[in-house]
């Protein structure tokens, strides 16, 4: 393949757009050449090279002082982002974090430029195998999807390593070498410098055999996908809007499938909610765990950032709910809204009064509108169907010593309240 043909290529791949073009710049090889055969495409003023400093190399402001350098050469807009790693430096943080900064940039309808090529693909491929991913996991990178409120292309994707660096040295395009790339306590690196080399050496064509794979798998799912989103109808899915609730299913009517039907369907679920599917799911387990559970009790599954919880027949799927810090009970005159940990409590209907807020610590009793005596709190929130874990994050308002409201789900008196959550 020659330059020109690259060229030709990623223009063709490019949708016509005024939005800006960003391009993840490490300053090596793959991401040097993206950068010069995007400007020798596009005009200068819409390309936007970002660089991220991981800090974890002694040449790392080397580094960037190169990308700087590259970026004056090219008359283009350059982004320099620091990146910390309080809890230590490991490849899935350092993923992570070059993906925040990335989202951070992203503009409605924009481009995401990565230059991931086929040894790259190889790699992850083989790297998934290992870790016991499924058809989505080995189908590998995509070259396109959906990214925050734009679009990522990888234009390298289907070519090797070794067509690059002859074009970039054919060009005269200067690239740097991380010295980390070389260090095989790195999965990745390890697979690189030692798996993929061994396994060439009995089967040359052996990154072209993994990529066709990987694209066969890609088509596979298409069909799979259409079965799940088919199986999500049946059990009545809802894509919730709130911010406590990131989707729900019935599991009673998950449980009347077939156990295969199960699993995909649950990973359907968390892919449709999530853009992804958790490393830490473990698919049998996490069904048999709400399916098989009695129908009151109230099982959770953690799944990283999220969270699995059944309640009342429904399969919910929520951020992780962190821990609150006990809050102290607080005075409130009901005439401004009140910020509080969970969100902010304001008064919609009745006149402003003393009003003292605080959150459930045991043993409280309320008598709700139209009750002739009061009952515990704990059993007016089932009662009243609160989603448990609401239950300890609702504000508790109170009267002249009396319970009159509990946020915006029960009243004991004219006032009304609403509770935005955070």
């Amino acid at each position: 393949m020659s330059y020109s043909q690259l060229l030709e290529q990623i223009e063709n791949q490019l949708p016509t757009t005024n939005k800006p073009v960003y391009v993840g710049f490490s300053g090596g090889l793959d991401s040097s050449l993206l950068l010069h055969a995007v400007c020798d495409v596009l005009d200068n003023h819409r390309v936007v090279a970002i660089h991220c400093n991981h800090g974890i190399s002694p040449d790392a402001d080397q580094w960037q002082k190169f990308c700087e350098h590259q970026a004056q050469k090219l008359k283009i807009q350059l982004v320099v982002e620091r990146l910390h790693f309080p809890n230590g430096f490991s490849e899935v943080e350092g993923r992570d974090a070059r993906n925040k900064v990335f989202s951070s940039h992203m503009q409605e309808g924009a481009l995401l430029l990565l230059g991931h090529h086929a040894d790259d693909q190889a790699e992850t491929v083989l790297f998934r195998l290992f870790r016991g991913s499924g058809a989505r996991g080995l189908a590998g990178i995509p070259a396109e999807r959906n990214f925050v409120r734009g679009t990522l292309i990888r234009p390298l994707i289907t070519h090797p390593k070794s067509d690059l660096k002859e074009i970039a040295l054919a060009q005269g395009i200067e690239w740097i070498e991380d010295e980390s790339n070389k260090d095989q306590s790195f999965d990745r690196n390890y697979i690189r410098h030692k798996l993929l080399p061994y396994v060439q050496s009995r089967w040359p064509n052996a990154i072209k055999s993994i990529l066709l794979s990987a694209k066969r798998l890609r088509q596979d799912i298409g069909l799979l996908d259409d079965f799940a989103d088919e199986l999500l109808a049946r059990v009545d899915y809802i894509g919730e809007n709130a911010s406590d609730v990131i989707g729900s299913m019935d599991i009673e009517k998950v449980g009347m499938l077939p156990a295969p039907q199960q699993s995909l369907l649950l990973r359907r679920f968390l892919f449709v909610n999530l853009g992804m599917i958790p490393e830490a799911l473990n698919a049998e387990e996490a069904l048999s765990q709400f399916i098989l559970s009695k129908p009151d009790s109230e099982p959770l599954y953690l799944l990283g950032k999220t969270e699995l919880r059944r309640f009342q027949a429904r399969l919910y799927l929520l951020p992780a709910q962190k821990n609150m810090a006990p809050e102290q009970a607080r005075p409130w005159n009901g005439k401004a809204p009140l910020d509080l940990a969970g969100g902010t409590l304001s008064l919609i209907k009745g006149e402003p009064e003393d009003f003292t807020v605080r959150f459930r610590s045991g043993g409280e009793r309320l008598k709700p509108e139209g009750r002739k005596h009061s009952q515990t709190l704990k059993k007016i929130l089932q009662e009243y169907s609160v989603e448990p874990w609401l239950r300890d994050r609702i504000p508790l308002i109170y009267q002249g010593g009396q319970l009159i409201a509990v946020g915006d789900r029960i009243f004991c008196t004219e006032h009304r309240f609403e509770w935005v959550r955070k």
